[in-house]
């Protein structure tokens, strides 16, 4: 009687921690983010940085590494009209805080000009370049009306945007390409 008694225990302690709900503080979502900076705070404890989000005009902060904030200082301070966007990453535990991943993306808004005459074939490309990935040539850019697009270009280029985005700098690509079969990615004309 003891035995039975002892595993029906057991049985409805397993029972229990079967049904008992997983805490969800150890979850983070990843979100995007995208607007025009409104200061660096690298100084203040944590330094974050501050935007103004594109679709809510609404100001948030982001919690980034000092390294990171006092960068987009810098940025800031030459001029005041920067467009920073990158992803970040959202802890229930930390009531709703934005951390960032990565490095932002800083850069001026797009003024767009008209495409000049091209040959068949080819394609008018302009915007910023957001990631560069120098093992495959593949880059990431976002054109003037705020749309992601990909594009392979030559392993030497996509290395020459990824160093420049490491060091936080602007990269625009702007121009007509050309899809070479030979090649697999698209050459400037």
């Amino acid at each position: 009687m003891k035995k039975s008694a002892n595993l029906s225990e057991i049985s409805l302690l397993l029972i229990f921690l079967f049904f008992l709900p997983v805490h969800s503080g150890t979850k983070a979502k990843m979100i995007r983010y995208s607007g025009k900076l409104l200061g660096s705070f690298p100084l203040s404890q944590p330094p974050y940085f501050e935007y103004e989000d594109k679709y809510t005009f609404q100001s948030k902060k982001i919690h980034c590494d000092r390294e990171t904030t006092a960068l987009l200082e810098e940025k800031w301070k030459e001029s005041k009209d920067f467009q920073v966007d990158g992803k970040a990453i959202v802890k229930v535990e930390s009531d709703g805080a934005f951390f960032c991943e990565g490095r932002p993306n800083v850069g001026t808004r797009y003024k767009v000009s008209a495409p000049s005459p091209s040959q068949a074939g080819s394609k008018w490309i302009q915007g910023q370049v957001l990631e560069a990935d120098p093992t495959s040539g593949q880059i990431v850019y976002s054109s003037p009306y705020g749309k992601r697009s990909y594009l392979t270009l030559s392993k030497e280029q996509a290395t020459t945007f990824h160093e420049r985005i490491s060091r936080m700098e602007t990269v625009e690509i702007r121009g007509n390409f050309r899809y070479d079969r030979v090649k697999r990615y698209f050459v400037e004309e």
